[in-house]
């Protein structure tokens, strides 16, 4: 998961998508619910921060990323290439 990655940001709260395991544990490749990007990302963020919740920053890589870049004011994009 992303969790150990997020709480060595420090961040305030953690948003993605869930995914289905089967009875070993291991990722079936189905979602458990709705893909967190678009208009799901900004939901999500809404239902925790508010209808107006607007964001300083908001950094991104995908398409799915355009919903939140319009209510960030400063937004970043950036198209990873390779592997890191």
């Amino acid at each position: 998961t992303v969790a150990p990655f997020a709480r060595r940001l420090n961040a305030d709260a953690l948003f993605g998508t869930k995914l289905v395991f089967d009875e070993q544990d291991r990722v079936t490749g189905g979602f458990a619910g709705p893909n967190c990007r678009g208009e799901e990302k900004v939901r999500r963020l809404r239902a925790v921060y508010g209808e107006d919740v607007r964001l300083v920053a908001a950094y991104g890589d995908t398409s799915g990323d355009a919903e939140m870049f319009q209510i960030a004011d400063d937004a970043g994009f950036r198209r990873f290439r390779g592997r890191p």
